[in-house]
């Protein structure tokens, strides 16, 4: 037997050290895929035609992110309806004001907030009186696949009348007030705020009613994306009574829609916006009435994720918007890794001791095993002494093999030492 054995220590600890650090590092790129901790830089909101009122909130939406240091880009399309279709989950269009007329949608989005409504205003000349009698008649409705055409479709589903029994029109805005106006249409169905401009002309334009709509409850209960709605009389002019009485209408929830799964940081910021933006009370709202998250025709974010959403950390109130988010990943994600494998790198050496230690009692239960064979070997069977042999010698390189720190060394030769008596004695039994 040699007398000394050099120390695995060397070799095995810095090994050891090699392994923490790679688990490490693979531990951190695992949490950094799924957490992503890290929002994307930009943003793509999608609005209708450049001129429409939700490109007006996309600016105020992009002077105020861009002030957070996310970049946005406003992408107008021809209809109002149409970034909802290009909002999947690989699509360019991130966020979008869209309403609920539109709720019906598969797509992967959710509503963040209901950040407002928007009255469907029929008006038409005299002598109409009601929705029924916009059978046969000339409706300025917009485009097919609007809001306005969509609206006009329920409405007149619900007065017992067939869409295709009415003549449809593409007017819309000044166009279809001078239509109105002109007689080349009976009516005029427009989906806006009370502070359309399109409605405040159609309001004072004389010999022009606004419609109500009778048995609304049961319109609302047979189309959720529809809620009853009150215009009070002279709500918009108590001077001149304007209008003339109370009317029953119905209105559709706008709604801040974004990608499922948008950044979590990202979202977010959109909502701290959207409260910004839209806290101002409109004339048919009340105080705090938006934004919100009832009248929701989208889904909506479950509970958790609303928790998520309301709870920014402290870092998120100090710091600009990516640098809080990177500050939050190396407090929560990185520097936790980083303090425990400085533990266990400064506990190497004791790691290396304890798994060597463990190692030797293994070794030595295995050899009190196979000498209490031997003491039985007289009262029962008698062993076969060369496979034990065999088992001894397996036993001893598998010793020899060992690497282990210098304090371990006094146990690792008396090991051995009982391994070489156990071999004796095993050769001894062989030769009788």
């Amino acid at each position: 037997m040699k007398a000394h054995r050099p120390s695995g220590r060397t070799l095995v600890a810095p090994v050891l050290a090699a392994v923490i650090v790679l688990v490490a590092i693979m531990t951190l790129v695992g949490l950094f895929r799924l957490w992503k901790p890290v929002p994307p830089p930009s943003l793509v909101i999608g609005v209708g035609p450049p001129g429409s009122s939700y490109m007006a909130i996309a600016k105020a939406y992009a002077l105020r992110l861009e002030r957070r240091g996310v970049a946005v880009t406003i992408r107008p399309h021809p209809r109002p309806q149409d970034p909802l279709a290009h909002m999947g989950t690989e699509g360019p269009v991130a966020a979008a004001f869209v309403q609920g007329l539109y709720g019906d949608s598969n797509l992967p989005v959710q509503t963040l907030a209901v950040i407002g409504q928007e009255m469907v205003w029929v008006f038409a000349r005299s002598p109409i009186q009601s929705l029924r009698d916009l059978a046969g008649l000339r409706i300025a409705s917009s485009i097919e696949g609007s809001s306005n055409r969509l609206a006009v479709h329920l409405l007149l589903r619900h007065a017992g009348i067939d869409p295709a029994a009415v003549t449809h029109t593409d007017d819309v805005g000044r166009n279809a007030v001078d239509a109105l106006t002109d007689g080349r249409v009976d009516a005029v169905v427009h989906v806006a705020t009370a502070e359309s401009g399109t409605v405040g002309d159609l309001l004072r334009t004389p010999g022009v009613r606004l419609l109500g709509v009778e048995r609304v409850q049961a319109l609302t209960r047979a189309q959720p994306t529809l809620r009853p709605i009150l215009i009070p009389q002279g709500a918009f002019e108590l001077a001149s009574d304007l209008p003339p009485n109370d009317i029953t209408a119905v209105a559709t929830m706008t709604q801040l829609v974004v990608q499922r799964d948008m950044h979590i940081a990202l979202k977010r910021a959109l909502l701290e916006v959207a409260y910004e933006v839209h806290g101002v009370t409109g004339m048919l709202e009340r105080q705090g009435q938006f934004p919100s998250m009832q009248g929701a025709d989208f889904p909506v974010p479950d509970a958790n994720e609303i928790a998520r959403l309301r709870s920014a950390s402290l870092l998120a109130t100090m710091l600009p918007y990516r640098v809080a988010q990177w500050a939050e990943w190396w407090l929560l994600g990185v520097l936790p890794v980083m303090v425990l494998v400085a533990l266990l790198l400064r506990r190497a050496d004791t790691i290396v001791t304890w798994r060597a230690d463990a190692q030797l009692k293994t070794f030595y239960g295995e050899l009190r095993f196979l000498e209490s064979e031997l003491e039985q070997q007289a009262h029962d069977r008698p062993l076969d002494m060369r496979a034990t042999l065999t088992r001894v010698d397996a036993l001893e390189h598998r010793v020899r093999s060992m690497r282990l720190p210098p304090e371990l060394s006094e146990r690792w030769y008396s090991l051995r030492e009982h391994i070489a008596a156990t071999r004796e004695r095993v050769t001894r039994l062989r030769q009788r």
